[in-house]
């Protein structure tokens, strides 16, 4: 499910779009066959285009609280905030919870949305710990840490720079093999290399 959806991502991404709002309630499945199926993204009508790779925050414009990388509403921002989407999206999946959800932006100026910057920091470090140290997550695991890097995290680690959608992909793994996205026609395809 979770390449999947960093191909549907990536798709709109190679399109010079950043969806902006990533989450459970936006993502859909397709039916295509029996054994066929594809990630659609809902809730496109505030894509961002942003054809030179990046574009500047409007703060409380679009995307919703919980959702929203920490950047987005600070910071000239790129289309590596869908993978944060995505990273959130595959903690919930992962651990049943979404583990930082408030009812202010944490992330937005303003004294009271500051206030909840340090219980952000406290959700995210014991996600970020329960991933590391979990039985049996391995390389989605260490995929997901890099999915939510972000550059006001406390740890050296977790404020890298936060890996696009084709490098995710080829950090997961099935099988053992290595995982490419490729580009071509309207559909997306994964191609395995031993």
């Amino acid at each position: 499910m979770t390449i999947s959806l960093l191909e549907a991502i990536d798709f709109l991404h190679s399109h010079g779009l950043i969806h902006g709002d990533i989450k459970p309630m936006n993502i859909g499945v397709r039916l295509w066959d029996s054994d066929q199926a594809s990630i659609v993204l809902f809730d496109t009508e505030d894509t961002i285009y942003a054809p030179d790779g990046y574009t500047l925050p409007k703060p409380g414009t679009t995307g919703t609280i919980g959702w929203l990388s920490p950047e987005r509403e600070l910071d000239t921002f790129t289309a590596t905030v869908d993978v944060w989407g995505a990273g959130v999206v595959a903690i919930w999946m992962l651990l049943g919870r979404h583990s930082w959800q408030f009812r202010l932006n944490p992330w937005r100026y303003g004294d009271e949305n500051k206030k909840q910057r340090p219980l952000f920091h406290a959700a995210y470090d014991t996600v970020t710990r329960d991933l590391v140290t979990s039985e049996g997550i391995g390389d989605i695991g260490k995929a997901i840490l890099q999915m939510v890097r972000h550059p006001y995290a406390y740890t050296d680690e977790q404020r890298k720079t936060r890996p696009s959608c084709r490098e995710v992909a080829q950090i997961l793994s099935v099988g053992g093999q290595k995982v490419e996205l490729l580009d071509g026609s309207s559909q997306k395809r994964i191609r395995v290399e031993p």
